[in-house]
């Protein structure tokens, strides 16, 4: 067999994060990768039927010039099951791996049951759509996790979701999925992100207001609402800072951004959406990323701003510690709680600390003796940040000549820890997990 393998990658809800990550990794393999996609829209019909038409495009115009695939890699939104048994003249034999980006059971539904992309769910769980992901795994050879977290979290919900039937179930389904489920973080295009003007140390003057990012979907799943509310509690601290709201938005009315961008407009850098240029931008600019979701199977946005040197304040659960290293969790992490009002609490004094330790670092920097009045306030503030403040000083109370200033110590540990998931890193990393996943069902 070659070490360039023929792989037919499957994408039928083709758009945004899907689609950069398949044509991503298409443009750095060493492989031969033919995508076949649908278009990114009608979610829920592409789940249930986008299988019967990638396979009757697979049956009448055959991948590569007619020759078969070494190996099938398809996104959980197919119904892999279904596409091997409308394709198996053809497709019998071939291993299949199955990529979950998410999935349809352990997704969180919204608190308003009426709002929303789950509306017509009443506020309950669509179990037929989990059970297409089930099928799909059931009938992949590996099934690849796209974080631990996202690993852990599904397997563990899986007897829970077996018991719900009456009869004819098995202990050891969730076993054999277990057997079978590996994790392939994933690759990005990080590099697309660098900019001359901008990777220089983000040393700033001490009378320039930090700028706080928030680069989400605008869906409930990333809690907009608790986010403002931790924006709220941190100007009410006495923390100082500009606003940058950007991120995917496809709902009709946002009434939450719309409060906030009413209360906050004196101090709003961006609002809505952001093209490619004006997001790197942002990203540079920004002094502190923000999450307070509610779930998170990756964190690409949060990838991103770490990229560019970005000071995180991120919850202390879901896919998040896995891109944070070890010795910095206790700075850039608050603890995760059920409770929405000590949520906010929590969120808005980690943002209050990051800030001040931002704003209190640029003067530093700046080699002003003073701080400035942000880092006055909020220098001393918890977060685990206050050892980061501490400058080593010599005996006459300089600071050490050649060491980095603590701040930039940090953005420059954080960007390299998700630096390894850029694609010049990820794809050979793929290219050869595939060959060894081939070689074990051969």
């Amino acid at each position: 067999m070659s070490s360039t393998l023929r792989i037919l990658l499957l994408s039928p809800f083709h758009g945004g994060s899907h689609k950069a990550w398949a044509e991503g990794w298409a443009r750095r393999s060493e492989h031969q990768i033919e995508i076949r996609s649908l278009p990114d829209q009608y979610w829920k019909w592409r789940l249930t039927g986008g299988a019967l038409r990638l396979a009757d495009d697979f049956n009448s115009r055959p991948p590569f010039a007619g020759e078969a695939p070494d190996l099938i890699v398809a996104t959980d939104m197919l119904d892999l099951s279904t596409f091997l048994a409308l394709t198996r003249e053809k497709t019998a034999g071939i291993p299949a791996i199955l990529y979950a980006h998410e999935n349809q059971w352990t997704y969180p539904l919204p608190e308003d049951p009426e709002t929303g992309p789950m509306r017509r769910q009443g506020g309950k769980p669509d179990r037929q759509l989990a059970w297409i992901n089930i099928r799909s795994m059931f009938a992949a050879d590996i099934v690849a996790f796209n974080s631990s977290f996202h690993r852990e979290e599904f397997l563990s919900s899986l007897p829970a979701f077996f018991r719900h039937y009456p009869d004819e179930t098995d202990p050891s389904w969730t076993q054999r999925i277990e057997a079978k489920s590996r994790v392939l973080p994933l690759g990005i295009d990080l590099g697309r992100l660098d900019d001359e003007v901008f990777a220089a140390p983000k040393v700033r003057s001490q009378d320039r207001v930090p700028l706080v990012l928030w680069n989400h979907r605008w869906e409930y799943d990333k809690d907009p609402q608790t986010f403002f509310a931790a924006v709220d509690h941190a100007l009410s601290q006495g923390a100082e800072f500009r606003l940058a709201v950007c991120g995917a938005n496809v709902r009709h009315e946002a009434p939450e951004f719309d409060a906030a961008r009413a209360r906050h407009e004196d101090r709003i850098a961006h609002w809505g959406y952001a093209d490619a240029d004006t997001y790197r931008r942002l990203l540079w600019e920004s002094d502190v990323v923000v999450s307070t979701a509610r779930h998170e199977f990756f964190g690409i946005s949060v990838c991103e701003a770490l990229y560019c040197r970005t000071m995180p304040v991120l919850p202390r659960s879901l896919a998040y510690p896995e891109l944070i290293p070890e010795t910095l969790r206790g700075r850039v992490l608050y603890d995760a709680v059920p409770n929405a009002d000590e949520k906010i609490l929590k969120a808005g004094r980690a943002l209050a600390a990051a800030v001040g330790f931002v704003a209190n670092e640029r003067s530093e920097a700046q080699g002003h003796g003073a701080r400035s009045q942000v880092a006055q306030r909020q220098g001393a503030q918890s977060h685990g940040l206050q050892e980061q403040d501490a400058r080593r000083q010599d005996a006459g109370g300089n600071n050490t000549a050649n060491e980095e200033p603590a701040l930039e110590a940090t953005l420059t540990q954080l960007r390299d820890a998700v630096s390894v998931h850029d694609w010049s890193v990820r794809a050979p990393e793929y290219d050869q997990r595939m060959r060894e996943w081939l070689q074990t069902k051969g």
